[in-house]
């Protein structure tokens, strides 16, 4: 019987989901080894196959593996990325170190924002040293002015050798207009360093914006050659032991082939979260995707069934030129340390982390800092006994020690209020996350549903969605929730994004138009059909990148399947709903007119039948209560100290079941509370449904 495998590695857990073609599935998690990622990629279907077989199913044979990943993003946060050198043209060599005006505040929280003194910028990803000026100049019509000195180019490249560059990246400007200066000296460079990992701008971001394109050019060369290692070494040791090819998740949503995502690492920095992105794009039309692991809380929006999209993402304050599903993440995790600021007087929550070595220190692996997840230890949310279906045992008793001598200690409280307090911090740092995404979009969060999931997702979405004013929280699918970006990845199809920069005012002749979209969905049509898919199965989308004369902010419209005079007349207007939507009514200044800059097409091949079925419908009983299996002590609010609350089993929730608050739904890797005054429902598919 032939199945397909999501795997998503993250910071503290790695996390895997097999589906067969009948959409039964089984899922594993199990530790993460950041000193070897292969190791628990495997360890990983190793757990999951063993888990098909407790079921009985030892006839298991994997026809798919799609792997979505943090590696490209951790190597960019850890500084632990490649020698690399930059190639540009002669007098912007200091284009990545001037950045932006928002360089000094891209990225961050609103509370290191407003403190103005420790603003600064990020730490360089490759030094004035090893940034080499070339002589040439291609102006903004694609006329060469300046032909390519290949003599002076050669002696940069050696001397950028010399001094220890591994790694090129080539950024020339008006490359996206006119590539033959990128193109030879890429050659050149393939001629002077044999071996060495070579990046050029006009096939990782063809786009206007020559900050934010070099940006994108070094982090590509910056991560990838360690990147292109591990997806060759992961490639070799998966196909010897299970006989089957692996795929990686883009940030797009859609996935490539290993050799593919080895050479555009960039497009892979988010790839992890947004696989949930895309498993919860099924579950409603207007949902805010929830995504709390040990490291981090993510969040994205989906809106009418479709995430929403960025042409331009932020990692560690570098503003960087790729399309991406859009994510916004802060350090709020299950291992984020509670800490008492400088001054003694004030508790904090993140945004550092234990992660999985060593650990909260209830993991009783030599972690002596307190973390949220030590907190729900102690006020009863989390069994010590019971934590990863009772696969690891927790220690409440270093919670304790570590909350009391690092934050209860210093504040004078007891070690129960100092953890009632971390917990309403952290879940108050996520309210305001989702607030910044839908109400900074010009969504009101009321308007959604909350799909919650990771590991620590369930636990603390039923309080946040509640101050947000939400009514409804899901659960999908249970106790697949915990592991939801792994079956995001498994459920993900074959993508790939192809764009080009294009600088017009509006309106422009749709014959033209029309003539630049197709070669663009004829070249991403045929990425794809090397990538196995099917001709005959792929599905174009067009979109458009418009401004306001006169002004910065640049919108993603879509564009409809065929544009004639009438289409693109209608443009503007659809342009100018957008704009207002976000920055509200009356600020589109449609005087000034629109201006196009760039196109841009993804292509889709759906290849996989997982999750396209109607899920199965839990059992047919309706029921008001199922039998409790025990009461336990929990601390839902510090005033009121503890209370004896039902906890309830996960398995064997039967459809229309309801249980009213308070309550603890245990379900093996995750855990649900049901607040006072919410109640939980069992739906048709197996969701959780927490009326808030």
């Amino acid at each position: 019987m032939a199945i397909e495998l999501g795997v998503d590695i993250g910071g503290t857990f790695t996390d895997v989901v097999a589906s067969d073609e009948h959409d039964r599935m089984w899922s594993a998690k199990v530790p993460t080894t950041p000193a070897n990622l292969v190791d628990c990629f495997l360890n990983g279907i190793d757990a999951v196959l063993s888990e098909a077989a407790r079921d009985g199913h030892t006839d298991l044979a994997i026809d798919r593996i799609v792997h979505g990943t943090t590696i490209a993003t951790n190597l960019v946060v850890q500084r632990a990325g490649a020698p690399v050198a930059l190639l540009t043209t002669r007098g912007f060599r200091d284009t990545i170190h001037i950045m932006q005006g928002r360089g000094y505040i891209a990225g961050l929280p609103e509370d290191q924002i407003t403190n103005i003194h420790m603003l600064k910028k990020p730490s360089p990803l490759v030094s004035k040293q090893m940034i080499g000026e070339i002589d040439e100049r291609i102006d903004c019509t694609g006329a060469v002015v300046v032909k390519l000195n290949e003599e002076r180019a050669r002696e940069v490249i050696r001397k950028l050798s010399s001094a220890g560059a591994s790694s090129f990246a080539i950024c020339l400007l008006w490359s996206f207009v006119n590539e033959t200066h990128e193109q030879r000296l890429r050659e050149i460079v393939e001629e002077e360093c044999p071996g060495a990992y070579i990046s050029i701008s006009c096939e990782i971001a063809p786009r206007k914006g020559e900050y934010a394109r070099t940006v994108a050019t070094v982090i590509n060369s910056y991560v990838g050659p360690t990147v292109r290692d591990y997806f060759s070494r992961l490639e070799r040791d998966t196909t010897a032991k299970y006989q089957s090819p692996v795929s990686v998740l883009q940030s797009t949503g859609g996935s490539v082939s290993t050799a593919e995502a080895g050479r555009n690492p960039v497009r892979l920095l988010g790839s992890g979260p947004v696989a949930g992105t895309m498993a919860s794009a099924a579950l409603a039309g207007n949902v805010i995707a929830i995504d709390m692991g040990g490291t981090t809380f993510d969040v994205s929006l989906i809106v009418e069934g479709s995430p929403l999209r960025s042409n331009i993402s932020v990692i560690h304050q570098y503003e960087y030129s790729v399309p991406t599903i859009e994510l916004q993440s802060i350090g709020s995790g299950g291992g984020s340390i509670v800490w008492v600021d400088e001054l003694g007087t004030s508790l904090r929550v993140g945004p550092e982390s234990a992660g999985a070595e060593p650990g909260p220190a209830c993991y009783a692996k030599g972690g002596t800092q307190p973390t949220v997840t030590d907190c729900n230890v102690i006020t009863g949310f989390l069994d010590p006994g019971r934590f990863l279906g009772g696969k690891m045992k927790l220690d409440p008793a270093r919670a304790h020690a570590a909350l009391d001598s690092n934050v209860a200690s210093k504040l004078g409280m007891n070690v129960v209020e100092a953890a009632r307090g971390a917990i309403r911090i952290v879940d108050a740092q996520m309210a305001d996350l989702v607030r910044q995404v839908t109400i900074g979009r010009g969504y009101d969060p009321r308007d959604f549903v909350v799909c919650a999931y990771g590991g620590a997702g369930p636990l603390h979405a039923p309080a946040f969605a509640r101050e947000l004013g939400v009514s409804r929280v899901v659960i999908p699918r249970g106790s697949l929730a915990a592991v939801w970006s792994a079956y995001g990845a498994a459920t993900a199809d074959l993508s790939v994004v192809v764009e080009r920069s294009l600088l017009r005012n509006l309106p422009v002749p749709a014959d033209e138009l029309e003539s630049e979209l197709q070669a663009l969905e004829k070249q991403a049509a045929t990425r794809l059909v090397t990538f196995g898919a099917a001709e005959s199965g792929i599905m174009l989308q067009r979109f458009a990148d418009l401004k306001y004369g006169m002004q910065a902010h640049v919108l993603e419209v879509p564009l409809e399947p065929e544009l004639d005079e009438q289409a693109m007349g209608r443009i503007p207007s659809s342009f100018g709903e957008i704009y207002e939507r976000i920055f509200g009514l009356g600020t589109a200044y449609r005087e000034a007119g629109v201006q196009l800059t760039a196109v841009r097409v993804q292509a889709v091949a759906p290849v996989t039948n997982t999750g396209q079925k109607l899920r199965p419908p839990a059992r047919s009983q309706t029921v008001t209560e199922s039998p409790r299996t025990s009461m336990r002590a929990v601390c839902w609010d510090a005033g009121r100290g503890f209370e004896e609350t039902p906890v309830f089993p996960g398995q064997g929730l039967i459809m229309g079941q309801q249980i009213a608050g308070p309550a603890i739904l245990e379900l093996g890797v995750t855990t649900i509370p049901v607040h006072p005054g919410q109640s939980l429902e069992v739906t048709p598919a197996g969701d959780l449904h927490i009326h808030v």
